[in-house]
């Protein structure tokens, strides 16, 4: 019998050992370009659950300027000692470890994917009108959906009047003024649906009979003030006006990345769009965050607020917000009106547990809306933030804590100014 010399050189396990070679090259070939690529500077995503930016390089060095969440772009010039040099959309920059960012590659966008938390919060304009409306098709008497103004992009801004709508006195809860804060909108949702459950049944807050106090007050429900910005930051720029979405890129440091976006649909950050000790600060040009606009007012959806506010005769308001649970208040109060806020303020804590922030004489905070109530009102505004700084996404089963917490919040303000 011929023996069959050579035959295993020529084959490996039935392949030809030319294709093998082959494959083992291109293998080679492609961990060579995937390392210069990880190590080239441009976009990345951030892979971890969150990552600390940092002032410096040298991590004992350094120290914590803000958080990255995962599946956040951002865009890097170059490593340093491990770490890259990254400027985030919404303005943050500096060093962060380069082992949680990697290239937006299939591979990667599939792991995220397939990490991304099932029950994340999306909560858009549609959903706040067929909830409201829902709402007033349950309580014919008692709620009434209205329409306070337009948006930058010509959206409907909705507003659910809870009580008598021609009452003397009004309160006001608000949500979803930052675009990526959305999730606060089903706090105003589920507090006016709170509200309403009471007054139907007779029952009672704080010593008060809700059904009673709703004859002489209303609550004014307003879930998302920022539908534009909402609606970019869940859905990205498809949900932007075809015209329009090559300047908000630009805009959003270049990037397509909204997640993280917080101004309106014209890159002003409302929040900062008030009368109260209005100025251009950091930021001084359209962008994702910081940025207070032309002017005081500059926007139709501040306007909208101030021409509410103006025509009714509001006791209060709170603005909700989505980070920190802490509850700011303050606003160069002093006498009375220092103590009756503070106390108001300590109500709201002892139900939702949220930090009561100290004075801050130096009056950091500028443009914001329930400063600008405070100060030209004279009466109790309150900003609550909802959740603390990891709690990115939110989560149905985070959202749901802070409802829990939160669903008592207009009955406080609806107590205080009834007792008035």
């Amino acid at each position: 019998m011929r023996r069959q010399t050579g035959k295993c050189s020529r084959w490996l396990w039935g392949i030809p050992i030319s294709i093998v070679a082959a494959a083992v090259l291109a293998v080679g070939v492609l961990a060579g370009q995937h390392a210069i690529v990880q190590n080239t500077p441009g976009d990345y995503v951030v892979v971890a659950k969150q990552v600390n930016v940092r002032d410096s390089s040298v991590f004992d060095k350094s120290k914590v300027l803000g958080t990255l969440f995962q599946g956040e772009t951002v865009h890097s010039q170059g490593t340093e000692n491990g770490f890259r040099k990254v400027q985030a959309a919404h303005g943050l920059e500096g060093y962060c470890s380069q082992k949680y960012l990697k290239r937006p590659s299939w591979a990667v966008q599939i792991y995220l994917k397939v990490t991304r938390p099932a029950d994340v919060v999306t909560f858009t304009n549609n959903d706040v009108r067929v909830k409201l409306t829902d709402l007033t098709v349950k309580y014919p008497d008692l709620a009434t959906l209205q329409v306070i103004g337009q948006s930058a992009w010509g959206d409907d801004i909705y507003a659910l009047v809870v009580g008598n709508p021609n009452a003397s006195r009004s309160i006001m809860i608000q949500g979803g003024i930052h675009a990526r804060e959305y999730a606060t909108g089903v706090i105003a949702v589920e507090q006016a649906a709170e509200v309403l459950r009471m007054a139907k049944a007779g029952e009672s807050s704080d010593g008060v009979n809700v059904a009673q106090a709703l004859q002489n007050l209303n609550i004014w429900f307003i879930p998302l003030l920022n539908p534009d910005g909402a609606a970019l930051a869940q859905q990205g720029l498809s949900a932007a006006p075809a015209d329009q979405r090559e300047m908000l890129v630009q805009m959003n440091n270049s990037l397509t990345d909204f997640s993280r976006w917080k101004a309106n649909g014209r890159g002003v950050d409302l929040n900062a769009n008030f009368d109260a000790h209005w100025q251009v600060k950091d930021q001084l040009t359209p962008f994702g965050n910081g940025y207070p606009g032309v002017a005081a007012f500059s926007e139709s959806e501040t306007q909208a607020v101030r021409a509410l506010v103006e025509k009714h005769s509001f006791e209060s308001m709170i603005c909700y917000h989505s980070t920190g649970e802490v509850i700011y208040w303050y606003f160069g109060q002093e006498g009375k009106a220092f103590d009756r806020d503070e106390a108001l303020a300590q109500a709201l804590s002892a139900e939702n547990g949220y930090r009561v922030v100290k004075p801050d004489p130096a009056l950091s905070s500028v443009g914001g809306c329930k400063d600008w109530f405070v100060e030209k009102y004279g009466l109790p505004g309150f900003t609550v933030e909802i959740l603390d700084y990891s709690s990115v996404p939110v989560t149905e089963t985070l959202l749901s804590q802070a409802v829990d917490l939160n669903l008592g919040g207009a009955l406080k303000l609806l107590a205080y100014a009834a007792e008035r």
